[in-house]
């Protein structure tokens, strides 16, 4: 009389690469079907990083520009007047005005970038609600 045990692997796609499932498959622990699933997920969580890499370089090109205005305003408020000074703030005064206009892009593509991010975690999270893998080896 031969026994048969069940076994059970739990994994979380939170975490799962590509590498994971190359492993699984090697393993010969997942089906096609079950791999073709697991690669368009890992494929769309990084289209997810993707976006959040941009936000995060948006926001630091926006805290940079921040931070050049403060130092061009603290310059500006030492100046006297004399005719160079005058020369200097105006210089000081277009520097400003140029970085609002890149102000004003940065956040325009930042809203762009934020919408296209909710919506590939959305497509993420439809991906991982549609997903069922039960599999019997």
């Amino acid at each position: 009389m031969n026994e048969a045990k069940p076994l059970y692997s739990q994994y979380t796609l939170n975490g799962v690469t590509n590498e994971e499932i190359d492993l699984l498959l090697r393993q010969k622990s997942i089906n096609a079907d079950i791999e073709k699933s697991l690669r368009t997920i890992t494929a769309q969580k990084k289209v997810v990083a993707d976006f959040d890499g941009a936000l995060k370089d948006q926001q630091k090109a926006m805290d940079q520009i921040f931070t050049d205005q403060a130092r061009l305003r603290e310059n500006m408020k030492a100046l006297k007047g004399s005719a160079e000074e005058r020369t200097l703030l105006q210089r000081y005064t277009k520097q400003l005005d140029e970085e609002e206009t890149q102000l004003d892009a940065i956040r325009r593509t930042k809203q762009d970038t934020e919408v296209q991010q909710k919506l590939a975690n959305s497509v993420l999270r439809n991906m991982l609600q549609e997903l069922q893998m039960d599999v019997t080896l």
